[in-house]
């Protein structure tokens, strides 16, 4: 399922929800609005890696790769215009960023234990769910990166990409976007979907 599908579905997610941290006007208003807010360059840059990465074949329909030209040029500036007339209905990805999410994903299938993960029995990847809350009676969805089996253990596989490996960056960040919550979000709902723990 393409993220424009996921979007359309019912449900309140947990990147909705994280904006009551703010306050309860922020995630009112971000409820309202969500369909006309624009994508940062680093959610585009992470839903493209996890395109890429997880869903290669499905790739292309979604993201296009944006021409290395000189647009100073009139010859740049009208491949970029012919380019955005083409491309008009996809994500458009620099061309350098590109080159890293290659290279990110190079990097994780020469890990053996990475390739282990993405490898394993039952591997299926972006699988949406949808629940009831039963505190709440809210609609909720969220979309696993990746269900596997690792041991006869049913898992669910988030991948994640962050700025830096330093020392306690990737904890740091885990805390400013809410990852523990989303940890606890998701498993509640797809345990909810699948009765399994």
């Amino acid at each position: 399922m393409n993220d424009k599908e996921y979007e359309r579905m019912d449900g309140v997610r947990r990147s909705d929800l994280y904006w009551i941290n703010r306050t309860p006007a922020h995630f009112y208003y971000h409820m309202q609005n969500k369909a006309n807010e624009e994508q940062t360059p680093a959610l585009l840059f992470g839903s493209a890696a996890h395109k890429f990465i997880l869903e290669p074949d499905d790739f292309d329909t979604e993201y296009a790769i944006v021409p290395k030209v000189d647009r100073r040029t009139k010859a740049g500036k009208d491949a970029i215009e012919a380019f955005k007339a083409e491309h008009a209905t996809q994500s458009w990805i620099d061309a350098d960023d590109f080159d890293v999410i290659q290279n990110m994903k190079t990097a994780l299938l020469n890990n053996d234990e990475v390739w282990k993960l993405l490898t394993g029995k039952e591997f299926r990847t972006e699988v949406p769910f949808i629940w009831t809350d039963d505190e709440t009676g809210e609609i909720c969805k969220c979309k696993a990166d990746i269900l596997t089996e690792i041991n006869g253990v049913p898992t669910v596989i988030d991948y994640k990409t962050t700025l830096s490996c330093e020392d306690g960056a990737f904890e740091r960040a885990s805390r400013k976007f809410g990852y523990d919550f989303q940890v606890g979000f998701y498993l509640e709902g797809i345990n909810k979907c699948t009765l399994e723990e």
